[in-house]
């Protein structure tokens, strides 16, 4: 007896997926990212449960990510190894044969991604005949691409994270997923609110939500949370909280050998560099002074040089001062949306060990 195929496509918003992926490892009880094949793999299973056919019988066969990307002329006299990230994360995405799509990436953030994205996912449809599509994304702007697909007969399953966190400058920040582009799609799964109700969930369900993290090595040990951060706790969907730009965790590098490349390995690389796979805790920031406002202290532009695991440099525009920061003092954007030639204004301030940036702002340029 033949059996249909039900064809699915996967289109992943970069951005927000890494903003989630970022709060899961940092901020949440997990300490791991969400791993693409994870997503994947989840994808094939529940498109089954709900189409109500087996697995085997549910193929991705279009998968496309959307994501910014700082241009060359950018990422010329950077210091780090912020190339040798990106090819391994374009390695991950070619072994689960997700197409990559970058948008350039300047001061003011990723242009055109949403539109991009939506005619990409709209002639799937047209010219592969999907059954299925599903949307890594909480971005209220997709509703009218799911009221499209929805006139074509296509299901659509969204997934989305509502998450909310303190930063350590006290500042709430955290991601939503729109109840419009819920309420729209066929099959809406609030990913938050799975994990969350790990426990109560049946044995299957709890499978793919652990396949869901990359595993690391060390997985065992508890890690610690990021010094000077809050508790995170759950809200409830808020179509105002900003979501996170796309971010690559950063660890010193360590000459000792990997194993075999594998995508679970490819996945610890993008994360931690060259790094070993032992996670190394975030320096605690160093202790400065307090500051007034924002408005009743000078501020001093520059450029970020290096960007490690929590923290970083930035040299100034003017004069010698080559300022620490801590990952808690970067204001706009997030410490995650940082990379070498990012200018920012920030506020001096004396700490025990030399001059520390305080209350960093990215830059928008024209």
């Amino acid at each position: 007896m033949s059996v249909n195929l039900t064809k699915i496509g996967v289109f992943f918003d970069g951005r927000y997926f890494s903003g989630a992926s970022a709060y899961y490892l940092h901020y949440h009880e997990r300490r791991a990212r969400i791993s693409v094949g994870g997503i994947r793999n989840y994808v094939t299973h529940q498109v089954a449960a709900e189409e109500g056919v087996e697995p085997r019988h549910c193929r991705i066969v279009e998968a496309h990510l959307f994501a910014g990307r700082i241009s060359a002329f950018d990422a010329r006299g950077r210091e780090d190894d912020v190339l040798f990230r990106e090819r391994l994360w374009d390695d991950i995405l070619h072994k689960e044969d997700v197409t990559a799509h970058y948008m350039p990436m300047g001061m003011r953030g990723e242009k055109g991604i949403d539109v991009s994205l939506a005619l990409e996912c709209y002639e799937a449809v047209v010219l592969k005949g999907l059954d299925v599509v599903v949307l890594v994304t909480g971005d209220g702007d997709f509703v009218p691409l799911v009221r499209k697909l929805n006139a074509r007969g296509v299901r659509v399953m969204v997934i989305g994270w509502t998450y909310s966190y303190v930063d350590g400058s006290g500042r709430e920040r955290g991601a939503t997923m729109s109840r419009t582009l819920a309420g729209e799609a066929t099959y809406p799964v609030r990913m938050d609110e799975l994990i969350a109700g790990y426990a109560d969930l049946p044995e299957a369900q709890r499978g793919l939500v652990d396949d869901l993290f990359l595993k690391r090595r060390g997985d065992q040990e508890e890690v610690p949370p990021p010094p000077g951060a809050a508790a995170a706790r759950q809200v409830p969907p808020a179509e105002e909280l900003p979501t996170h730009p796309q971010v690559n965790a950063r660890l010193p590098v360590v000459t000792e050998r990997s194993p075999p490349a594998s995508r679970a390995a490819l996945e610890r690389f993008a994360e931690q560099g060259f790094s070993a796979g032992i996670p190394s805790p975030r320096p605690a920031p160093p202790p400065t002074p307090e500051l007034a406002d924002d408005e009743s202290g000078d501020r001093v532009t520059g450029r970020v040089t290096r960007v490690l695991d929590g923290y970083g440099f930035i040299k100034a525009d003017w004069g010698a001062s080559n300022p620490f920061f801590h990952h808690s003092e970067v204001t706009d954007g997030g410490f995650d949306s940082l990379q070498p030639g990012t200018p920012v204004s920030y506020v001096e301030a004396q700490g025990e060990r030399g001059m520390v940036a305080k209350r960093i702002r990215v830059l928008e340029t024209a």
